[in-house]
């Protein structure tokens, strides 16, 4: 996906569309995990909606049954919703996702320490009083005249 780094929230149905599915393919995609009982609690099942006419329980079941195997296929992280307060699934969005970043950058949870190198040098020695420059360690190239 073109432009910024950014978040970008989709509603429940935008996923069943190829085009959109394809977008989203290989994305950081976060899915935010339901269950019935509060997807139900959450859309008011006694309130008109479009796509739940007839038997809303049913055609609730039924949209969950063809969205969920969507949903799974996409995610990079899957998050339980189900009775908790919104900040704690934000803390741990941030958390997992920060984790991962690093990992995948080799620093941070989940990576392993690098392979020992050599020692580090030794600190050189204090400069010398009233300001005169102390030579080069060697190796080091000189600093080109001004």
């Amino acid at each position: 996906m073109a432009g910024p780094p950014g978040i970008l929230a989709l509603g429940g149905g935008a996923v069943m569309d190829p085009a959109t599915r394809q977008l989203l393919a290989g994305q950081r995609v976060v899915y935010l995990e339901t269950g019935f009982a509060a997807a139900a609690h959450r859309t008011g099942l006694d309130t008109p909606r479009p796509l739940l006419i007839g038997n809303p329980r049913a055609r609730l079941r039924e949209l969950l049954a063809e969205r969920l195997p969507v949903y799974e296929g996409l995610a990079w992280l899957t998050v339980p919703t189900d009775d908790r307060a919104p900040q704690d699934i934000a803390d741990e969005i941030a958390a997992v996702v920060a984790a991962r970043v690093a990992s995948g950058a080799g620093e941070g949870v989940g990576t392993t320490p690098a392979a020992p190198g050599p020692p580090p040098e030794p600190p050189g020695p204090p400069p010398e009083p009233h300001g005169h420059p102390l030579p080069e360690p060697p190796g080091t190239p000189p600093e080109p005249p001004p």
